[in-house]
């Protein structure tokens, strides 16, 4: 994908120049039929140079995805970056640990007092155990949410093919929808361009953001659970942990979609299929926030609908402009 991004920007650059050529060319035709052939020739040259962005952008889908589901080694360098923050950690604890028994010695003279000053020591012998494992702990996750992804699919045997089901029926609709709109009018094919761009980028960047995340994640583990370790930080620790642990099984969650769905698309096709395919591409790049909680299904459900009315409105009033001004230009012409 990688490759990818510099021709689009180069692309976007093009845009400049481009319309300068096809008005010269409108300079030439003259009058509205010049301004109606620059302006279909200019939205023309566009959707082509858009539908190969497209094109690249599913081979990259179907080649690239399971690769990055079945990540399970971290960059060379990770540890030695979590090792670190141990170290840091262990001075931190050390400190902890000489306020916690100067408490319990001389200023505790209560049960209660002391009772509470046995739960913090007790807190921060775990918390220092684990931080000392940390790097191999958050080792052992992942490997297990890489086990029990490669058991998925082994079990259910996808391959690319299996991509290639899921994202086939959506990018073969859109382009069969773009190709019969842009003959009335070119814009109204804009729309459906951007649903077809969104569903087949947004899943590359959301897994590839996943790796990074990890990769970040392993690096501050040991402080995650250096802040779960003191009541005043907890929270924050909590809201760490969880992200840890949504984004080292995320590709378990993606896989099983993408199994399912490559199956049920095979089995129902026709316009279903089309439908249960753009739903596992939308699910596959909204999976993190409704995981997180931050987007519950009603909210993805509305989501969804308003990229499918936007074209729709889109073209409805495409159409309604051109009833309104087809009289006017024939009468120029």
């Amino acid at each position: 994908m990688n490759r990818k991004i510099p021709a689009l920007i180069a692309i976007l650059l093009l845009v400049q120049s481009t319309t300068g050529f096809f008005q010269y060319i409108a300079g030439i035709a003259g009058g509205a039929a010049g301004d109606i052939a620059c302006e279909r020739l200019w939205f023309w040259w566009w959707q082509q140079e858009l539908y190969y962005v497209c094109l690249n952008l599913k081979e990259d889908l179907v080649d690239k995805t399971l690769g990055l589901l079945t990540i399970c080694s971290l960059p060379d360098g990770t540890e030695n970056i979590t090792n670190y923050l141990s170290d840091l950690a262990y001075a931190v604890y050390a400190l902890a640990f000489l306020a916690v028994g100067a408490y319990f010695i001389f200023a505790s003279a209560s049960f209660e007092g002391r009772a509470k000053a046995k739960s913090i020591l007790l807190r921060l012998v775990v918390g220092l155990v684990l931080v000392t494992f940390a790097f191999s702990l958050f080792q052992l996750m992942l490997t297990i949410s890489c086990t029990i992804t490669n058991a998925i699919i082994t079990s259910t045997g996808i391959g690319s093919q299996s991509i290639e089901n899921v994202v086939e029926p959506s990018f073969k609709w859109l382009t069969d929808t773009i190709l019969s709109t842009k003959d009335l009018e070119p814009s109204a094919a804009l729309p459906f361009f951007s649903i077809l761009f969104t569903l087949l980028s947004g899943p590359i960047i959301i897994m590839t953001f996943r790796y990074i995340a990890v990769v970040f994640l392993a690096m501050i583990f040991p402080l995650t659970i250096f802040l779960y370790s003191f009541k005043t930080t907890k929270k924050l620790g909590e809201l760490l942990t969880i992200q840890t642990i949504l984004w080292i099984f995320f590709p378990v969650v993606e896989i099983t979609v993408i199994a399912v769905v490559s199956f049920e698309v095979v089995q129902f096709g026709g316009f279903i299929g089309v439908l249960m395919s753009m739903a596992a591409l939308f699910f596959l790049i909204t999976a993190p926030m409704i995981m997180l909680g931050r987007m519950n299904w009603l909210a993805a459900i509305g989501i969804t609908a308003a990229m499918f009315l936007e074209p729709i409105a889109a073209l409805i009033a495409v159409l309604e402009r051109i009833e309104l001004e087809e009289p006017d230009e024939v009468g120029k012409i």
